[in-house]
Formats: structure tokens, C-alpha cells, sequence
């Protein structure tokens, strides 16, 4: 299926959709507490919903947020829209302990979340309607869709519980209107860079049949004018009956077609980025691209009992990217650099495929009148298959000459690469409430992984070098956890005070990055050791009458082990599983609601990210990082918004995240000076019309923001800023 094909049917189900079923309501019987986290406990509302209680991420008991021992917050899909966000560092730019790294090696539809002070992508969970998205090898952001978005719920700390191994700094579970359900809503987008979108969703039909559509399509250009991506997606969901279960079918469908930019090489002398180079300066051969087609297909059925729900969940996702690639290789260029060096830069194709298998089936019952018990296991299968030519360009770094077509020379080696994993896990979770106001929650998960990886290497004179590898993990993870209101009452300016704490433990195998050149091989051969996590997280939440402002504390201690490390053993290349790093702080998060239709939100966080024990190499010589900061994470990061929105007439908001004084380098001697970021919006809401414009970056902030993991020793740099206006129908 090709992108056109993709378009043109989601351009006709977006103008088909207003017209198919105006004024028509979505279905009112709301779906059971316990249910996936697919489908949701509310039904769309009239006025602006700006908070949600229940939460669906962290347990299966469709407990209140307040109730959960963990460090969770939700941002609701009416909230984004108010604010005009438009991507995942807009959607979570107001909650606490998190900060969101736009574009990256992924592309520029792509973004990298950091959680708990840890900017690895990798090291986070990504759920899209409680599937995991990219599980088994590394999330897939840029799949991320915030049309018909009903919230976004996102879990600081490990998960290892009903996730596994996958779950390890962190969970976002972006979750949209269930079957039958919708923001019955389309809208028209055009921006900066030339910039167009337009998308839309309703609900088909209700009652016994519950179906609902959302699709997009969309243009978006960069500041660099050869980069940007068009993205076609669309999501059908069906829900009915069937026996005494309800049955509930997905499918979505994504193709993404990026132009990716690049990142930028800092300048050794300096320790900022290179001024010899433009900030637009897109390093990639003149081909470039990374073009995506994705698929998933979810089916779920849920069964009542006499004493519980018995849940099931199947899902399968496939993946193909096709991509042409070039970054400048910064150690066959030796610095200082001129306008006529001619750099080396590696150039890759690369044709890779992802097919995940995710199953799950539970049982949650009360199994006495204080202790609610949920058992199941689940399966998660990962097949990688990456086909990889390497070939060498040169690019004169005059900041206006572009490298030519890979085509234009012959590859220097292939690698075919292929890993399969298996995750199978036997879990149970419980609540005991031991009085009214304490609880405890616990859980555990045995784990059996198995993962096969086999490679064949040939260089450029034609030799092949094979390998085989097998690797198996039986590990016993799980999560202690308590909470305790110590403080309730029916009036007053505070009305509950919560007390929480929770500890856990889990790993993960060794992260892929899918990149062109064979990886450094583990010494004495095999994989990896997977990487463990201990983690304790404690902290308070109190709250005001009727949610007129909530206040959350919470501190947290992370430390990682089996770090992989760069070394040497006999002259070659190795890499061992020893390092260590540590991660520990205080999250902040407040909120306002001062009058109706006002909120401030308010976010302070202080962190402390050092590597431990943490022996690499560096230009080919031994170094201990210990007690050095880890690259791109502040001491203090800061932010603040405010945002007024009433069903009808004036809406704005405006909000500000602050970076501190960060690191470039784990040496710690580049050291990059603190920034802020502002994003802004207005708008007017007509009875049926909403017309807004927002503003992101406003201050054109293009400092440093993710490392590259393709590129050595280069950023990618803040989006710049840009300016969208939107037209919104609303036919509800």
C-alpha cells in the first residue's frame, strides 16, 4: 500500500465524516472501571473536561489517581486542544518530572520523552491505548496520533508488573475515545513552512454496535527547507457484544514519509554548537529519506463473571521503514574545521522490519471485601529484520553544499541483521485495604526471556563474518507499594492530604539502535546483560474542594546497572556490562482552578543524574565517569502555564519551561547555559466553530536538545519556531 493510495482514502473518510453523521450523540453506557486501557471510563463532555480521577494505566482496579501508590499524571485530550498543542512536547509541557526532546534520530515527526532525569528512549514504555508501541525493541513515538486523544496518562518510575521488562524508567499511555465514542470534531490546519493538516472524528453508529472513525492527513515543513514529513493515519474502533462478553476491534493504520534534518556537531574548542555550519544545516545525502508504513490490529473481549472480569488482549503490529541516511563522522574528521573540509560522512540505506505479537489475558476479582487480586499472563514476541549498506560520501563543510545520491558510489559493506524476542511473563497484583484510608498495593512477575540474534558482516573486499547468538533470562521482578490519606475533610482549603511511597525492581535486555555500522561485540561473545533497575519513589498529594487546586510532591531514587561500556580487550573493540548510574530528585506539580474556565499549572523539579561506577573509553582511553553528570540533564528544570477555556466565546494560554545549566559532554566540559521555551495560543469558540492560533518557541530557542545516537558527538537542536492557525467544527 503506498502513501498516496493511504492519503487519498483518508482525504475522502475525513470529508465524509461531518456529513455522515451530524448532530448524531455517542453511545451514553459507559464501559466497566476495570476495563483496558483501550476504552475509558467517560463519556465526552460538553464543557472543557480539565481533570480525570480515575486512572488505567497503573492498575486494573479503575482506581483514582490519588489512590495509587506511584508518581502519575494526567493531562486530558480537552486540555491539549485548548492549549493547541500539537505534538508529545506541547501535550506534557505542564506536567511535572517530564521534559520531551522534539524530532531525533526517529525524524522530525518523531520526539524523545525523558523521564526521572533518564534521556534514553529506549528506557521508557510507550502504550497507545494500552498496547505497547514498539515494546520489544524501542518505542514508536512518531506513530503517536493526538487526534481524538480522550487523555494522556503517564507513570514516573518502573512498571514491571503487568508490562514486564519493557516498563523501566517510565510509562506513557496515550489513550483516545473508546468505540462508539469521539471528539466528533473536524479540523483544518495551516502553519509556518507552508504547513497544512486536516483531520477528523465521529462516531458511526451506537447502541448495540458502537463504531467510531478518526483520520489525518497532514503536511508539516522544518525551518531547514529540505526537511519536514507528511503523515496519513487513521484508527477504526468497533465495539458489541458478543455472549456474555464485549468484543472490541481495532485497526490502525499509519504511512509517514519524512525528510529527516540532521544534528549538529559541537565545536571542540568551544563546547557549542559548530558556527562554521548554519543551524539548518541538513548533513544527509540529497536522496534522503525514511519512509514508514505501519499496521496494527487489536482485538480484545472481555467476559463478566460472578466473582470478576476475565480480560483478553491480542494485538499485532508491522512495520516497515525504508530510509537513506548520512551523518558526519566526527572521528575520521579531525577538528578544528574549515569551510574547505571535506568531511567523511557515513551514508547508509537500510530496509528494517518490525513485527510485534502482544497477548494478554487476566482475571481481576475481589476476592474479599478490602482485597482486590488480578492474575494473567501475557506474551509479548519481537521479530527485528534489518537490511543495512554502507557507503562513504565526503561533504565540504562550506555550509551550503549538499552531498550527493548514495547511488553515486558503491557500498563499503553490508549487514544483515536479525533478532527475535520472547517475553513471557506470569504476573498478580494486589490491593488490600488495610483501613478507609491505607492501602497497600503489591505485585509480582516471573519473567522467561529468550532472545536469538544472528548477523552476517561483508566488507568492502567481499569477506562475510556471520555470528549466532542466544540468550535466556528467567528473572522474578515486582513493586511494593503504599498509600495513606492522613488528612480528610468536608471542608476547608484542603480537603485530603495523601501519603504514598513504592519501590520496585526490574530489567531489560540490552538496547538495538538499528544503526548501519555492526555494533562493538560483547566481550567473551553472546549478548549483552540485560540491564536491572532498582527504583523508590515516595511523595504527597493534596487537594482542594472540588479539584480547585491539587498539590503533588514526589521524590524519587533510581539507580541502573549493567550499563554497557566501551572497551578494549587484545587491541578490539568490546563492550562489557558494568556501568552504573544514579538518578535521584524532587518533582513538583501544582494546580489552580481560580474560576471557571482558569488554570494554572506550575512544575519545579530538582534532579541529581551521575554516573556511578562507570569505566569507559573515550578517544581510545580509559576513563571513569564516576560522580560526572549525565549529558543533557539540569539540577533544576522548571515550568509554568496558564490557560482559560469555557465551552464557549475567549480561550488562551500561555506556558514556559525552563532548562538549567546542562552538560554536552560526560566528561562534564562543555557545559551549555540554561533556556527557556514559550508556547502560546487564542482562540474563539463559536457555537459550532472554534478558530485559534498558537504559537510554539515562540522565543526561537535552538539550543541542544537530544544527543544522537547515529551521529557521534552531535544534537539536534529545538524545533524552531513556528506559528499554526486552526479551524475547528464541532458537530456534537
Amino acid at each position: 500500500m503506498t502513501f498516496h493510495n493511504i492519503a487519498a482514502a483518508f482525504a475522502l473518510i475525513v470529508m465524509l465524516v461531518p456529513a455522515a453523521t451530524y448532530g448524531q450523540r455517542p453511545a451514553s453506557s459507559p464501559q466497566p472501571p476495570d476495563e483496558q486501557a483501550r476504552s475509558s471510563s467517560s463519556s465526552p463532555p460538553s464543557p472543557v473536561t480539565l481533570q480525570v480521577d480515575v486512572q488505567v494505566t497503573a492498575t486494573r482496579f479503575g482506581e483514582p489517581v490519588r489512590e495509587v501508590p506511584g508518581a502519575i499524571s494526567v493531562v486530558t485530550g480537552d486540555e491539549l486542544r485548548a492549549r493547541g498543542a500539537t505534538d508529545l512536547r506541547t501535550a506534557l509541557a505542564l506536567l511535572g518530572g517530564v521534559s520531551v526532546a522534539p524530532g531525533g534520530d526517529a525524524g522530525p515527526a518523531g520526539a524523545v520523552p525523558g523521564l526521572l532525569g533518564v534521556r534514553e528512549v529506549d528506557d521508557l514504555l510507550l502504550l497507545i491505548d494500552g498496547i505497547p508501541a514498539g515494546g520489544a525493541f524501542r518505542p514508536q513515538v512518531e506513530a503517536i496520533s493526538l487526534n481524538n486523544v480522550e487523555r494522556i496518562e503517564l507513570l514516573r518510575g518502573a512498571a514491571p508488573v503487568y508490562f514486564g521488562t519493557t516498563a523501566f524508567a517510565g510509562t506513557i499511555n496515550v489513550i483516545h475515545y473508546a468505540a462508539g465514542r469521539a471528539d466528533q470534531a473536524a479540523s483544518l490546519r495551516y502553519g509556518s513552512y507552508n504547513s497544512v493538516a486536516v483531520g477528523g472524528a465521529t462516531v458511526l453508529s451506537s447502541g448495540g454496535v458502537r463504531q467510531s472513525i478518526s483520520a489525518e492527513l497532514s503536511d508539516d515543513g522544518l525551518s531547514d527547507e529540505r526537511a519536514g514529513y507528511r503523515r496519513a493515519q487513521g484508527t477504526y474502533r468497533l465495539a458489541t457484544q458478543l455472549g456474555t462478553g464485549s468484543l472490541q476491534a481495532d485497526l490502525d493504520v499509519l504511512g509517514l514519509r519524512q525528510r529527516p534534518n540532521g544534528p549538529l556537531p559541537i565545536d571542540e574548542a568551544t563546547g557549542r554548537f559548530t558556527t562554521l555550519l548554519p543551524m539548518d544545516f541538513n548533513q544527509n545525502p540529497a536522496d534522503v529519506r525514511l519512509d514508514t508504513d505501519r499496521y496494527k490490529v487489536v482485538l480484545d473481549y472481555g467476559v463478566p463473571l460472578a466473582f470478576g472480569r476475565w480480560g483478553n488482549t491480542a494485538a499485532y503490529t508491522d512495520t516497515q521503514t525504508d530510509s537513506v541516511r548520512g551523518f558526519i563522522d566526527v572521528g575520521d574528521t579531525p577538528q578544528p574545521w574549515t569551510a574547505k573540509t571535506n568531511a567523511d560522512l557515513e551514508s547508509f540505506r537500510q530496509s528494517l522490519r518490525l513485527h510485534e505479537l502482544f497477548v494478554d489475558s487476566n482475571l481481576t476479582t475481589k476476592v474479599k471485601r478490602r482485597v482486590d487480586l488480578t492474575t494473567g499472563i501475557n506474551l509479548l514476541l519481537g521479530r527485528a529484520e534489518a537490511d543495512s549498506a554502507r557507503h562513504g560520501l565526503r561533504l565540504l563543510l562550506d555550509g551550503v553544499s549538499q552531498a550527493p545520491d548514495i547511488d553515486s558510489v558503491s557500498p563499503k559493506g553490508t549487514v544483515d541483521f536479525n533478532d527475535r524476542r520472547r517475553f513471557v511473563g506470569l504476573y498478580a497484583q494486589s490491593r488490600y485495604e488495610l483501613t478507609p484510608r491505607a492501602s497497600v498495593l503489591a505485585g509480582l512477575r516471573w519473567n522467561t526471556t529468550h532472545e536469538t540474534r544472528d548477523e552476517v558482516r561483508v566488507n568492502r573486499t567481499g569477506v562475510v563474518t556471520p555470528s549466532s547468538t542466544v540468550q535466556d533470562v528467567n528473572r522474578l521482578t515486582g513493586s511494593l507499594g503504599a498509600g495513606w490519606r492522613v488528612w480528610r475533610a468536608s471542608r476547608g482549603p484542603i480537603t485530603a492530604v495523601t501519603l504514598h511511597a513504592s519501590a520496585g525492581y526490574t530489567f531489560q535486555p540490552a538496547q538495538i539502535e538499528f544503526g548501519p555500522n555492526p555494533e562493538a561485540m560483547p566481550e567473551g561473545g553472546g549478548l549483552l546483560t540485560p540491564e536491572t533497575q532498582r527504583s523508590f519513589v515516595m511523595g504527597l498529594n493534596a487537594d482542594a474542594p472540588g479539584g480547585a487546586a491539587a498539590l503533588d510532591i514526589d521524590g524519587f531514587f533510581v539507580d541502573f546497572y549493567n550499563q554497557p561500556v566501551q572497551a578494549s580487550a587484545a587491541g578490539i573493540a568490546v563492550l562489557r556490562s558494568v556501568g552504573q548510574q544514579r538518578y535521584k530528585g524532587v518533582d513538583v506539580q501544582g494546580t489552580l482552578r481560580p474560576a471557571t474556565g482558569w488554570s494554572v499549572k506550575g512544575t519545579v523539579t530538582w534532579s541529581d543524574a551521575r554516573y556511578r561506577d562507570f569505566l569507559t573509553e573515550i578517544d581510545r582511553a580509559p576513563i571513569q565517569l564516576a560522580g560526572r553528570r549525565q549529558v543533557l540533564t539540569p539540577s533544576v528544570r522548571a515550568g509554568g502555564g496558564v490557560f482559560y477555556a469555557r465551552e464557549s466565546g475567549w480561550r488562551g494560554s500561555i506556558a514556559s519551561n525552563r532548562v538549567g545549566v546542562h552538560w554536552l559532554n560526560s566528561l562534564n566540559t562543555f557545559e551549555a547555559p540554561a533556556y527557556a521555551v514559550v508556547d502560546a495560543s487564542l482562540g474563539y469558540r463559536f457555537e459550532r466553530f472554534t478558530l485559534s492560533i498558537s504559537g510554539d518557541n515562540l522565543g526561537n530557542r535552538r539550543d541542544a536538545v537530544q544527543l544522537s545516537e547515529l551521529g557521534e558527538g552531535q544534537f539536534y537542536p529545538m524545533t524552531a519556531r513556528r506559528v499554526n492557525a486552526v479551524l475547528t467544527w464541532q458537530y456534537k
